[in-house]
C-alpha cells in the first residue's frame, strides 16, 4: 500500500469520526413572526450577560429570554424607539444599550430598561 492511498483511508476515517460527533451536537431551531418576532427580516442581535437575545428587526425591537419573545415595536410604548428598522443593537458601559435605528441613534439604561415589562 503506498503512501497516498494510507492518507486518503486516515482523511476518510477522521472525516467519518467527525461528521459523527458533530451530527448531534446542537439542534436548529426558525423561528419567525409567527413565534412572537415583531418581522422575520432581522437587521441585528446582540446577547447581553444574563443571556438574553436582542433582537433588531424590520418593525422593532425584540428580546428573547430563552423561552418567550417580548416585542417593542417602535409604536407600541410610551418611550418609543425612533424608527422601525432597528440595524444595531451593541454594549455601552455598565450593561446600558445602544440601540440604532433608521432615524436615530437612542441609549437605553438598564434602569429604564427594569420599567419595561419583561425585560431584564
Amino acid at each position: 500500500m503506498t503512501k497516498k492511498h494510507t492518507f486518503i483511508k486516515v482523511l476518510l476515517l477522521t472525516l467519518l469520526s467527525l461528521y459523527t460527533l458533530c451530527s448531534g451536537a446542537f439542534t436548529v431551531r426558525n423561528y419567525t413572526n409567527k413565534n412572537g418576532l415583531t418581522n422575520s427580516f432581522i437587521f441585528t442581535m446582540w446577547q447581553n450577560g444574563d443571556g438574553s437575545l436582542w433582537i433588531g428587526t424590520y418593525d422593532g425591537l425584540n428580546v428573547f429570554n430563552g423561552v418567550e419573545y417580548l416585542s417593542y415595536p417602535f409604536y407600541s410604548y410610551t418611550h418609543k424607539l425612533p424608527g422601525n428598522l432597528v440595524t444595531k443593537i451593541t454594549k455601552a458601559e455598565e450593561d446600558n444599550i445602544w440601540v440604532q435605528t433608521n432615524y436615530d441613534l437612542n441609549k437605553y439604561e438598564r434602569v429604564y430598561r427594569k420599567n419595561l415589562p419583561g425585560i431584564y
